[in-house]
């Protein structure tokens, strides 16, 4: 039996989008915003920390590294949901 080349009806694309068979990596707008400032942390932060770690192989001997790099990502309202930031974070658009 072949199967089908489109969803069901009770079946939805996610996030609105009618299903054309084609997916679309196009970054929405209202995350653009979002994505500068997490490669801006990644270049100008967690780069640069990665030569504080003085183990790769053993994180935990370098810790206040990580604190400093969460620290700054919450400062710069490039924390995850699940992170506690007090109001600051990913608060926008749908997520798979």
């Amino acid at each position: 039996m072949a199967a089908s080349a489109s969803l069901p009806s009770s079946v939805s694309p996610g996030c609105g989008a009618a299903p054309t068979g084609v997916i679309d990596f196009t970054v929405p707008v209202e995350l653009q915003d979002l994505l500068a400032r997490i490669r801006s942390y990644i270049a100008e932060d967690v780069l640069p920390a990665e030569q504080e770690i003085a183990d790769p192989t053993d994180v935990l001997a370098s810790w206040a590294v990580v604190e400093g790099l969460r620290d700054r990502a919450r400062q710069r309202a490039c924390t995850p949901p699940t992170c506690p930031s007090s109001g600051v974070g990913w608060e926008s658009g749908c997520w798979a």
